[in-house]
């Protein structure tokens, strides 16, 4: 059994929904440099990459930096809470003789990402 046929509920947090989560250089220097050596660390090697990288056309973080997986877990505080929103979407499911069944789940959308900033 696969995890897609699982009784497990999956979620989908869309790329847009990640971009929630930017914060700027400036806000890192404020709130993650002053966390001992490795905030000061941390902080140090965003912005010697973000330098390094300047020149690079591809390179698209500027003065902004998405913060990773922030999306899920605020999903899962927001799920907790019943704050969350989100939209059911299709998702059909492969059967062993490669056919499909109906199915459904969640794509978050709305998320609160003041609880990342303010609570982590």
């Amino acid at each position: 059994m696969g995890l897609i046929s699982s009784s497990m509920l999956l979620w989908q947090v869309p790329r847009g929904t990640y971009k929630q989560f930017c914060v700027s250089l400036s806000e890192l220097q404020h709130r993650v440099m002053p966390c001992g050596e490795i905030g000061k660390d941390l902080f140090e090697q965003m912005v010697e990459l973000n330098d390094r990288l300047s020149g690079n056309a591809a390179w698209p973080h500027g003065e902004t930096w998405c913060l990773g997986d922030e999306g899920v877990v605020c999903a899962l505080l927001q799920d907790v809470q019943l704050t969350g929103s989100y939209v059911m979407h299709p998702a059909p499911h492969v059967r062993e003789g490669l056919s499909y069944e109906p199915g459904r789940i969640p794509g978050w959308y709305g998320l609160m990402s003041v609880w990342m900033c303010e609570w982590t």
